[in-house]
């Protein structure tokens, strides 16, 4: 039987998955902490987005939130392609799949019993 060696594009697109999702997380505690709204409009703003601060800090929490959501999804994503390439033959920090099957004691065939005597 012929072993397939695994895509290395399933492990760069995992990668890809795991940065975007580092990225999203950033972007996600950076609404969250950081807003700035002063009282003088040569002065800049940051987060801010209508005039009170209350509305701002709604608007930023649900921005938040939109950004932790797909980091979690990117996060899964990266997970799932990375299963994907374990499974498909090879995978850097670990055996393949079929490492328990060399422990398998294998028994001898069992001749069948004849009913005559």
């Amino acid at each position: 039987m012929e072993v397939r060696k695994p895509a290395k594009f399933l492990l760069i697109i995992a990668i890809l998955f795991y940065l975007l999702s580092a990225v999203m997380l950033y972007k996600g505690y950076d609404k969250m902490t950081n807003y700035s709204n002063p009282e003088y409009s040569f002065m800049t703003t940051h987060n801010a987005y209508v005039g009170g601060d209350a509305y701002n800090y709604i608007i930023n929490g649900n921005y938040a939130t939109g950004f932790f959501v797909l980091s979690g999804s990117f996060l899964i994503t990266g997970t799932l392609f990375c299963g994907f390439y374990r499974f498909s033959g090879q995978f850097p920090c670990a055996e393949t799949g079929n490492a328990d099957q060399s422990k398998v004691k294998e028994e001898p065939a069992q001749e069948p019993v004849s009913s005559e005597s």
